[in-house]
């Protein structure tokens, strides 16, 4: 019963922000007034979400139904609400970018560690190697988004990596440190999950870690 009534929460969660994000795109459209450059926002707002709905409908395995619910709150916090409600620019001092970011590296080592977990002889693998493997996936994934951000910034003109600053030579420029301290975010979220899985391998002690591994196990 608790899992139908949260899949359902979350299929309502997911068809409200497409809705809302197609109302905002639809607005635009028809007044071409975008005060905030929201419009790719959006659409990528209302790509994701259909995506993991559907997605959802041909769910089996518990692996796939935490992916589900997992998928669901990176978009709320970090497309819909960071993107689509403006929450980047709106909550900017108390650093929400950072925020997501934090979260985004605790996602990627998450994705990770669910990868090497496939592996028939995962269980044989030393902790400091699924430790090595994870770190380094999660920030491998923190890079190419940076390099995403920055191919986005280029081609469409967006602000992904911070407003561009004149500089003394009267030069607009990006300081590249709004980039190194989003990669840092990225870092501090990784090393909790590394933190958390390490504590759960060696003393058994993290609910919501070892609720992690068991869905990985079936």
């Amino acid at each position: 019963m608790t899992k139908k009534i949260t899949r359902g929460f979350i299929y309502g969660l997911l068809v409200s922000m497409i809705l809302i994000a197609l109302y905002l795109w639809i607005q635009i459209l028809i007044t071409g007034i975008d005060p905030t450059k929201r419009l790719t926002s959006h659409i990528a707002t209302m790509v994701l979400s259909l995506s993991t709905l559907i997605y959802g409908v041909y769910l089996k395995k518990g692996l796939h139904r935490f992916v589900f619910t997992f998928s669901t709150i990176y978009i709320f916090f970090a497309v819909f609400l960071g993107s689509t409600l403006n929450f980047y620019n709106l909550y900017e001092s108390i650093h929400y970018d950072k925020l997501i970011h934090v979260y985004f590296g605790y996602s990627a080592t998450l994705v990770g560690l669910v990868f090497i977990s496939r592996l028939e002889f995962y269980q044989a693998i030393k902790l400091k190697h699924v430790l090595i493997f994870i770190f380094s996936f999660s920030l491998m994934i923190a890079a190419c988004w940076e390099l995403l951000e920055f191919a986005s910034d280029q081609l469409f003109s967006t602000t992904t990596q911070g407003r561009p600053q004149m500089t003394l030579e009267g030069i607009y420029s990006v300081d590249v440190g709004e980039t190194m301290f989003d990669i840092i975010a990225n870092l501090i979220g990784t090393l909790i999950f590394m933190a958390s899985y390490s504590i759960e391998k060696r003393f058994k002690k993290t609910f919501f870690m070892k609720r992690i591994l068991s869905i990985l196990s079936e």
